[in-house]
C-alpha cells in the first residue's frame, strides 16, 4: 500500500513539473519583457512587440530541447531573436541591451569560475 501511495505521489510530482514547464515560456517571457521595459525604457508601442519576440524565442528554445538543444539550433534561435529586436529597438536601446548582455556574461563567467574552482577542492 505504501509503495502504491509513494508511486502515486511521485507520478503527481512529475506530472506537475511537466505542466509547470509547459507554462514556463510565457511566464519567463513576461518577466523578461518587464525587465527590458524598465532597463531599456521601452515605449508603450514597443512593449507588445518585445513581448512577442521574447515569447517566440523562449518557446522555440523550449521546443528545441532547451539547454540540451544543439549549438546550431540555439544559434539560429538567437539570431532570429536579435533580428526581431533590431526591428523594434532604437540605437540607444540596442546599445543598452548590449551592455546588459556583457554584464550578464561576466556574471555567468564569474559564477562558472567560482563553481569550477570549488569542484576541485
Amino acid at each position: 500500500m505504501k509503495k502504491n501511495l509513494l508511486s502515486l505521489i511521485c507520478g503527481l510530482l512529475l506530472t506537475s513539473g511537466v505542466i509547470a514547464q509547459s507554462a514556463e515560456p510565457s511566464k519567463r517571457a513576461q518577466a523578461l519583457t518587464d525587465k527590458m521595459k524598465t532597463e531599456l525604457e521601452l515605449r508603450d508601442d514597443q512593449v507588445a512587440r518585445v513581448h512577442s519576440a521574447n515569447t517566440k524565442m523562449l518557446t522555440a528554445f523550449q521546443a528545441a530541447g532547451g539547454a540540451d538543444a544543439d549549438g546550431d539550433t540555439k544559434k539560429s534561435i538567437r539570431d532570429t531573436y536579435r533580428a526581431d529586436l533590431d526591428e523594434v529597438l532604437d540605437e540607444a536601446q540596442l546599445s543598452k541591451a548590449k551592455k546588459m548582455k556583457s554584464v550578464l556574461k561576466e556574471r555567468r563567467q564569474s559564477r562558472n569560475t567560482t563553481t569550477d574552482s570549488s569542484v576541485g577542492s
